[in-house]
């Protein structure tokens, strides 16, 4: 069964999205989906994923799609659907008639019930030997944030999903909406694409992101410049040692750890926040509360798990494995690595000096990264600005909309990992 637990990982297993949709004929496992097929003289594309991980019913600007329940992480194996809605040419060449009112060979087809869309992909299936199904509300969801379709807004499409737990209603879709129809429904606005499920499992990087293993990093510490198309990561060495981690003075905050002792090895953090540049030229589009005309300030509303989504292509584009930092290291660096200046803030006993604090902030607004002075290895912004997130899944340094004592080296703060503030961004470490 697929177990959706909120605010937890969910595992879509493509055996039981291929059970889902009824059926047992004799279609292989493994699917090698073509980018396009043709029946009869009408051909129409399809669009492959790897699969991988994204946040269920949260658009990409971070605000929740209409009429979705809560938001959960969800981790879908490979499939493929199709780049656009059935055409009415396609489904005539499949069944023989078009139901659709306004007839147009090349537009979707309409006034289709759910059964008519289901009965339509065995057919489809049965022509082409490969299976079809109606998508399950994920596929459709993943594919739609990972942009392998751009959607008609003057359609709605099904899904095979039921609206909610024990109702008789399914669900249709747009982009940014669930709405609740009885299968039976047919209309002018209601159509459908169908998805293949191609049977591979997810790749082990996206496993591996997910449970914050970074078993494969480099063991790399040099002062490197890296650029990303018109961006450049600034990284700066940090020669491993051990050090007192936590609250050194004895007067932080309840859920400042008390002092232990800590050793981390030699490794690599970038001297600023990821900007929203950064985010822009890695993702292609920027989450609610981030402006082209503000590239140069950290990139906010970033959950833990769309900081991790952002590294896995920053690998890709770049060859290279950033990670986020663990809790020792951003504590360690935050605090001069070997050069430990042992001050209340990063770089300074003084918040005004280097962290954009509620103090000294425009209306708690992020600045600019950079903006104030660095530490003892070139790092800016450590204290204050935004909260950055670490590997381990908590938020370190304060923000600009944080009073100035929450700024500390040693303030930390728990929160779920889904979670998304316009004080929320993060840091590269090698």
């Amino acid at each position: 069964m697929i177990k959706r637990i909120l605010n937890t990982l969910v595992l879509v297993a493509a055996a039981v999205m291929v059970a889902a949709c009824g059926g047992s004929d004799n279609y292989p496992s493994i699917v090698d989906v073509q980018p396009s097929y043709t029946v009869g003289n009408v051909t129409f594309n399809m669009k492959s994923s790897e699969g991988g991980f994204f946040t269920f019913r949260m658009l990409r600007t971070g605000r929740k799609v209409e009429n979705a329940d809560a938001f959960e992480e969800v981790m879908v194996n490979g499939y493929s659907i199709m780049e656009k809605p059935v055409s009415q040419a396609l489904w005539e060449a499949v069944t023989g008639s078009n139901p659709s009112a306004v007839k147009a060979a090349d537009q979707p087809v309409t006034n289709v019930s759910l059964s008519d869309c289901e009965s339509f992909a065995k057919k489809l299936s049965k022509t082409l030997g490969i299976r079809f199904i109606v998508p399950t509300e994920v596929i459709y969801e993943h594919a739609a944030y990972t942009g392998l379709f751009a959607q008609d807004l003057k359609y709605s499409e099904w899904v095979s999903d039921k609206f909610k737990e024990g109702t008789t209603m399914n669900t249709c879709r747009t982009v940014s909406s669930r709405n609740a129809f009885p299968s039976a429904t047919k209309s002018g606005a209601l159509t459908v694409r169908l998805a293949v499920v191609s049977g591979y499992p997810v790749p082990q990087r996206y496993e591996l992101a997910l449970n914050g293993d970074v078993s494969s990093r480099e063991h790399v510490c040099a002062n490197e410049k890296i650029t990303v198309g018109s961006e450049t990561v600034v990284m700066k060495a940090v020669k491993g040692g051990t050090f007192q981690m936590g609250d050194r003075t004895g007067s932080g905050a309840d859920n400042e750890p008390a002092v232990t002792t800590a050793t981390v090895e030699d490794f690599e953090i970038a001297d600023a926040e990821v900007t929203a540049g950064l985010w822009l030229e890695v993702m292609g589009w920027l989450p609610l509360g981030n402006y082209p005309n503000e590239l140069k300030k950290p990139v906010v509303n970033v959950s833990w798990y769309r900081a991790q989504e952002f590294i896995l292509k920053l690998n890709e584009l770049t060859g290279r494995q950033f990670r986020l930092p663990s809790e020792a290291e951003w504590e360690y660096a935050a605090r001069g690595g070997q050069n430990d200046g042992n001050t209340l803030f990063s770089g300074s006993a003084y918040a005004r000096f280097v962290a954009v604090n509620l103090d000294n902030s425009v209306k708690g607004a992020p600045a600019n990264v950079r903006s104030l002075n660095d530490n003892e290895l070139g790092l800016y912004d450590m204290s204050g600005n935004v909260w950055e997130w670490v590997n381990e899944g908590v938020v370190r340094g304060g923000s600009a909309a944080s009073p100035y004592k929450v700024c500390t080296v040693s303030h930390r703060t728990v929160v779920p990992k889904i979670n998304i503030k316009s004080t929320f961004g993060f840091r590269l470490a090698i």
